[in-house]
Parts: C-alpha cells; structure tokens; sequence
C-alpha cells in the first residue's frame, strides 16, 4: 500500500509535470502566433503606407504635368498675340511709309509740272 501510493503519487507529479510543460508550450505557441500577427499587422500596414505615398507621387506628378500643359498654352497664346501685335505695328508703319512716299512722289510730280 505504502508502494501504491508512492506510486500514484509519482504518477501525479509526472501528470502535474506533463501539464505545466503542455502550458508552457501553448503559452509560447501563443505568445508566437501573436508576434507574428503583430508582424503581419505591420507589414500591412508598411505597405498601404508605401502605396499611399506612391497614389500621392502619382497624384503630384499628374498635377505638375497638368499645370505644365496649362503653362505651354499660356505662352503660345502670349506668343501668339505677341506676334499679331508686331505684324499689325509693322503693318501701320507700312502704311504710313506708303502714304508718306505717295505724298511724296506727288508733291515732286506736281514740281516737276510747274
């Protein structure tokens, strides 16, 4: 008897033991398991914030192409009333050379009668 319980009390300890040692690792599995979340969460999180920064460049460079095309029109129409306002300048002083040589021509055809 005294055999017996020394014995079963030998078994209860090893089950004791056994049960510590199954806490243990499912603690540590667990602790594991939430490391890696942890992990992943970051991850995820890493690369919607690199994605969001690349929507945010893509966006940037958009807008400047944009603004760049408004700006090239901006200069040709400058330009282009730049140059009409030259031709028109170099028309009137055509004409007034044309009419000052037309007088003057005139005026040396009427001395030219007397």
């Amino acid at each position: 008897t005294a055999c017996a319980a020394r014995d079963a009390l030998r078994e209860l300890e090893h089950r004791r033991r056994e049960e510590r040692q199954m806490r243990f690792e499912d603690r540590l599995s667990a602790q594991r398991a939430a490391e890696e979340a942890k992990r992943e969460r970051r991850q995820r999180r890493w690369e919607c914030r690199q994605m969001r920064s690349e929507d945010r460049r893509t966006a940037q460079l958009v807008v400047k192409e944009a603004q760049r095309e408004k700006d090239r029109q901006r200069l040709q129409v400058r330009q282009a009333v730049l140059r009409e306002k030259s031709l028109r300048r170099i028309r009137r002083l055509l004409r007034r050379w044309r009419s000052k040589e037309e007088r003057r021509q005139r005026t040396a055809a009427q001395e030219a009668e007397q």
